[in-house]
């Protein structure tokens, strides 16, 4: 892992679930019904990016009516 927040993560839910450290990464997460965080992130970048089009079109719409 390359990101020190998943790192600390990932430990405390080793340490939540009481396995050993080198237990497979995807079989905590599944787990524990997450996902990685990268996935986490970007699902919300899209959806912040598809607000910002309709607030965008919204506001276009006020300017014909």
């Amino acid at each position: 892992m390359d990101c020190p927040l998943q790192t600390v993560h990932m430990c405390l839910l080793k340490g939540f679930l009481g396995v050993k450290r080198t237990t497979p990464n995807w079989s905590v997460l599944c787990e524990c019904g997450q996902e990685p965080l990268q996935f986490y992130w970007f699902r919300v970048a899209v959806r912040f990016i598809c607000c910002e089009h309709v607030w965008e079109s919204l506001e276009g719409m006020g300017e014909i009516l």
